[in-house]
């Protein structure tokens, strides 16, 4: 019981460092062209793993493939968020 919860709270900072990534995506590129086609590389890549992850475990219960998933996708997006973190920290936008 106690592993579900630190898998739930694992999963919960995973999406919102995705979620911090593709809302400060915009802020840090010069074009909007280059925001829309890193969130998009960004979300696809994010499904992608988080669809292997689940194919590789068949045999889950589904709400453990649902907190993979979840957890894939974010996984993804950890490297962009710390990126776009330490240029928002340092002052620099487009």
């Amino acid at each position: 019981m106690l592993a579900v919860f630190f898998n739930g709270v694992l999963t919960a900072a995973l999406l919102a460092a995705a979620a911090y990534a593709q809302v400060r995506m915009p802020h840090h590129n010069a074009t909007r062209t280059q925001a829309t086609v890193g969130r998009a590389v960004l979300f696809v890549l994010g499904v992608l793993l988080g669809f292997l992850t689940v194919v590789w475990r068949p045999d889950s219960p589904p709400w453990w493939q649902v907190m993979a998933f979840l957890g894939a996708f974010g996984v993804v997006h950890v490297p962009a968020a710390f990126i776009l973190w330490s240029k928002r920290l340092r002052g620099v936008y487009r």
